[in-house]
């Protein structure tokens, strides 16, 4: 029977082995929490380009359109109730709506004198004059005047004068004069001809602004530019609205991790694209105006005696627009009723107006009750209205016998209709006749019924519908109904401030009308105020609440004779993939190598496991406690425990934001950890205490395991009541930061900041874990003042066992003051001393370092160690040298011995520089992931890319080349910021025609085609089958070329 004691160290043998065994366990489960954290850089859990990327692309650029343009930074809450769409992200990839208005809200607004000045010093000198703006005025003094007509002059001095836009000044003092004057100075050229001649001649004045204007970009900084447009009274700079072309965008957000580290996100990208060009007839740019005054070597200067409308030889600019009536010489029909309501076509100026403050402040109003409300209410109700198309006409139009000509000034040759036809559009070809449709959204329409509140009249506004009132009574009551059973809180004081706003501005829908249309000059125009009329109302709020999401846009007709403030019609979005990836997973690594530590801590205690069984259980089982302490030092190492305890503090400071899709409606939310993985991941933190414990070992001496305890409890205590308390929330913020491409022809925007997670936590986690580290140092140092437990039997270090000195305690009682000492099996693999036997002797193997000794073979469960002991050294006597017996060391010897100590010094020295070298020359080598030096998208690869296409297109194929052949070359340099990559457009058509031509690759094309493409491939059948039973040919004639032998071989006329 064996004794009591040794059954009593059998059981806590046991106990701690299952203490450890669990403490692994939870490990391993902290490699699971790991795993979707870490894989992706920005430490998002479970992160998802097809559906946390997209619903935050969507939120973005929703949220951006609402945004003003003169905004700084603005908080955007993630998790409020507004911020959810309707939209799943159910599916693999994914799309974001883009609306075409947002490059231009942002290029077509008001811009501060700083920010127009920068980036018209960045403007290219042969954009200068494609820019969107009708001038006024040559000079900032108001001098020399450019305008069209003496009407059009008045209305500048009287609207415009504080708009830097209308001065052409504005734009020439920020030009490289020398770049300027190559394309357009000089004999002949275009700003000779349209002003420099005229104003050499006006002595001094003239010279003296050339002077002046030509020198201004160097001779001022950008702030003492801005002081000279104040001083002139330009407060501001605004281009003008047209459909020449659709600004292209850039827009970017950034995703930052705890670490710091931003990735960035593309909210859409759109290239500037060629559109129909219908307001050329209202203003045509600059480029057009000098271009004829150059051909007619004439002045664009009033006062000038060669300007271009002046006698002897006058510029018909409006009648060579050509929309008068060629028969009668006369305009008639619409075109009378806008040179009558606007003015003289050519001398229009069209300003975009921006989304008043009130209306923004009242939709934002609405959206947070309305996303609020519908998050508490689990009926459903609001989601079974669907919307509906309606097609009102205004009371005041409801005039017999009366036809409508179009609602777009831009299109004057419409025919007559019997209905209102659309509104003016961005891409109204002005070719075909549309009926003006008012799509009321679920939303819009819940907008709408809000803002009228009690002035809402459902029989009169329903009675403007020409299609079908009865239905539209339906809708708009079962609208009330649910608006009211939601309990939305009145928003009247914010909608009358927004109505306020709006009839200041005096927003309308026209409509060219007449009641004779065989009548060329009995024409009108009808206008509607979106708010005037009560019955009209609530299609006008509608109207707004596109407006505001960008789905419409405003644009102030502003002529001769009158100004027309006008509302678009809606304007189709476009499709943006949203589900690209572009956020990494090179910080997966990370998890690998904790999956290798946790791997490496159970295999060592399996072998552990495996000796204690050997050995029957004989130690000391309190060393076994000590396991993760001491393995995880000596088997992992401090590095890597550091980088553990580090995942940990990064999952600690990260959100836990998940997407939740409820119905047809996504949002995000946040989901905290259970209270047991929070301890868990707690727990795992500590593990930076295990290090600096480690560290600071010589310092604690035999108070380290008291240090160690205590620290590790204070700190995971403190962070789990951190993490429960206070956990992190994700912070996102609009920030738009935009920079425009030649003024109006492009803009690149960086717009916002998603914060996943807080540096600043991870510095708080750091410096709460080194103060449980100073509290438990400071607890243990008078722990062991007090202590009655002697520490001068292990005074003496036990050095093989390494930091395992002061934690580890022999079941014997032996210590190091003993002549021998011992130590169990198990606590010397924990320490890294490997027993083994070979050839029936026993020995040690340290891996500490990487040395074998020779051990007590006698024993079974211990291993038994010379006390290594510290002795004073003996004092010899010395004996005078004696000069004349004795022989000194040879010169040599010690001129060797000075050179071996130089060298060896200057290897040291060597070695140092290489490493600091050798981090030089990687920092440029391993630059990017193909290890290839001085690699960049705008010289290697703008340099391969094109001299491939090019290859390529000769017809190249499996060719080996060495890059490096003198043949390899391209004309230019490619050294600059932007580069550009040529192809041939119809390369796609030469290869699907030639090399995917063939049986092979047709078959497994096909194989992979959508079947709802298939009637969409270009081919003309001849056959349904192979065996040419069925024909197909739609006529005789093709039926005989589809049986010669060169047709009967092409697969692609057979079905």
């Amino acid at each position: 029977m064996p004794s009591t004691k040794t059954s009593h160290h059998r059981l806590y043998a046991i106990l701690a082995g299952t203490y450890v065994g669990l403490s692994l366990a939870a490990s391993a489960w902290y490699l699971q929490l790991l795993d979707p954290v870490f894989s992706n850089d920005i430490l998002w859990t479970k992160y998802a380009p097809s559906r946390d990327q997209a619903l935050l692309i969507d939120l973005f650029n929703r949220g951006l359109v609402t945004l003003e343009s003169n905004a700084s930074v603005v908080p955007f809450d993630l998790l409020a109730p507004a911020a959810s769409m309707d939209k799943t992200y159910a599916t693999d990839s994914t799309t974001t709506e883009v609306s075409p208005t947002y490059a231009r809200r942002l290029i077509l607004a008001p811009l501060s004198p700083a920010y127009a000045i920068t980036n018209l010093r960045r403007l290219s000198p042969s954009w200068i004059f494609n820019m969107y703006s009708q001038y006024c005025w040559l000079d900032f003094g108001h001098v020399w005047e450019m305008a069209h007509t003496d009407a059009r002059q008045a209305r500048c001095s009287a609207q415009y004068s504080t708009n830097a836009a209308v001065t052409m000044e504005s734009i020439l003092r920020n030009q490289v004069w020398a770049d300027f004057d190559h394309i357009y100075g000089g004999p002949g050229g275009a700003f000779t001809i349209i002003a420099q001649v005229y104003l050499e001649t006006v002595v001094p004045q003239g010279p003296a602004w050339l002077a002046a204007t030509s020198t201004a970009l160097t001779a001022l900084t950008i702030d003492q530019e801005v002081a000279y447009w104040q001083a002139n009274h330009a407060t501001y700079f605004q281009l003008q609205w047209h459909n020449q072309y659709q600004v292209g965008i850039a827009d970017t957000f950034q995703i930052q991790s705890a670490l710091g580290l931003t990735q960035d996100i593309t909210l859409k990208k759109l290239a500037k694209t060629d559109e129909i060009w219908t307001s050329t007839n209202l203003f045509w740019s600059e480029y057009f105006d000098q271009s004829l005054a150059v051909i007619y070597n004439q002045s664009l200067i009033h006062a000038a005696p060669n300007y271009w409308t002046k006698p002897p030889n006058p510029y018909d600019l409006e009648g060579g627009a050509g929309l008068f009536d060629v028969v009668s010489g006369d305009y008639i029909n619409q075109a009378r009723v806008f040179r009558a309501v606007i003015g003289p076509f050519m001398s229009v100026d069209l300003f975009y107006i921006q989304v008043p403050v009130e209306l923004t402040q009242l939709y934002t109003a609405f959206q947070s009750s309305l996303f609020t409300a519908l998050q508490q209410d689990h009926t459903g109700a609001f989601d079974t209205v669907t919307g509906m198309t309606m097609q009102p006409m205004p009371a005041a139009w409801h005039i017999p016998n009366q036809v409508f000509g179009g609602g777009n000034p831009m299109c004057v040759f419409q025919p007559a209709t019997s209905y209102v036809q659309q509104l003016f559009s961005f891409y109204d070809a002005c070719g075909a006749t549309v009926p003006f449709r008012v799509v009321l959204t679920t939303y819009s329409s819940v907008f709408a019924t809000v803002a009228m509140g009690p002035a809402l009249n459902v029989q009169s506004t329903c009675a403007l519908d020409t299609t079908n009132p009865n239905a539209c009574i339906t809708y708009i009551q079962t609208v009330v109904r649910i608006a009211a059973a939601m309990g939305l809180p009145t928003i009247q004081p914010l909608a009358s401030s927004a109505h306020t706003a709006i009839a200041s501005l005096g927003i309308s829908i026209a409509q060219f009308a007449t009641t004779t249309p065989q009548s060329p000059l009995n024409w009108t125009m009808l206008t509607q105020p979106l708010l005037q009329d009560i019955s009209f109302a609530t299609f006008g709020w509608a109207l707004l609440y596109d407006w505001i999401q960008g789905d419409r846009e405003v644009v102030s007709f502003q002529g001769d004779a009158g100004t027309l403030v006008l509302v678009s019609a809606t304007q189709p979005t476009l499709s943006y993939p949203s589900s690209t990836k572009y956020i990494g997973a090179s910080i997966r690594l990370i998890f690998w190598l904790m999956a290798y530590a946790t791997a490496i801590l159970c295999l060592i205690y399996v072998v552990c496991c495996i000796w204690l069984v050997r050995i029957r259980f004989d130690l000391a089982a309190i060393n076994l406690v000590w396991f993760n302490h001491l393995a995880s030092s000596i088997w992992v190492g401090r590095p890597l425990l550091y980088v553990r305890g580090m995942t940990a503090i990064l999952m600690l400071s990260s959100s836990q934001v998940n997407l939740v899709t409820r119905g047809a409606r996504s949002h995000f939310e946040f989901g905290p950890r259970r209270v047991v993985e929070t301890m868990l991941v707690a727990g795992e933190a500590t593990w930076i205490v295990y290090v600096v414990v480690d560290c600071c070992t010589i310092l604690t001496g035999r108070a380290t395991r008291v240090n160690a305890v205590l620290s590790c409890i204070f700190g995971w205590l403190v962070l789990v009541v951190l993490e429960c308390t206070s956990p992190v929330l994700p912070l996102a913020t609009f920030h738009r930061v935009c920079t425009p491409v030649n003024m109006d022809q492009a803009i690149r925007c960086t717009s916002g900041l998603v914060q996943v997670g807080r540096f600043a936590r991870i510095l708080l986690v750091g410096g709460l874990l080194g103060a449980a580290f100073l509290l438990g140092f400071l607890v243990a140092q008078i722990h062991s003042l007090w202590s009655t437990t002697s520490l001068i039997a292990t005074k003496t270090p036990r050095h093989l066992l390494g930091v395992g000195d002061v934690y580890l305690t022999s079941l014997d009682g032996s210590s190091a003051r003993d002549a021998m000492w011992t130590m169990d099996k198990v606590s010397c693999i924990l320490v890294g001393l490997i027993p083994f036997r070979w050839r029936h002797r026993a020995y040690i193997f340290d891996v500490k370092l990487w040395l074998v000794h020779e051990a007590d073979a006698s024993q079974a469960a211990s291993v038994s160690f010379v006390t290594t002991t510290t002795t004073r050294p003996q004092t010899l006597p010395v004996v005078p040298h004696d000069k004349t017996g004795g022989s000194s060391p040879k010169l040599q010897h010690r001129i060797l011995q000075v050179l071996k100590s130089t060298f060896g010094i200057a290897y040291v020295i060597g070695s140092i520089v290489g490493s600091v070298s050798y981090l030089q020359v990687s920092q440029v080598n391993l630059a990017n992931d193909i290890l290839w030096a001085q690699f960049n998208m705008t010289g290697a690869h703008a340099f391969f890319a094109n001299w491939l296409n090019q290859e390529l297109l000769l017809g190249v194929q499996n060719a080996s080349l060495q890059l490096t052949q003198e043949a390899i070359n391209m004309d230019g340099t490619f050294d600059a910021t932007n580069a550009v990559v040529q192809f041939a457009a119809n390369y796609g058509a030469q290869m699907q025609h030639t090399e995917m031509a063939t049986v092979e690759a047709t078959v497994a094309g096909l194989r992979v085609t959508d079947p709802c493409l298939v009637p969409w491939i270009f081919t003309q059948y001849c056959f349904v089958d192979f065996d040419k039973r069925w024909e197909l040919a739609n006529s005789a004639a093709r039926l005989r070329r589809c049986q010669q032998q060169y047709m009967t071989t092409n697969g692609a006329v057979y079905l």
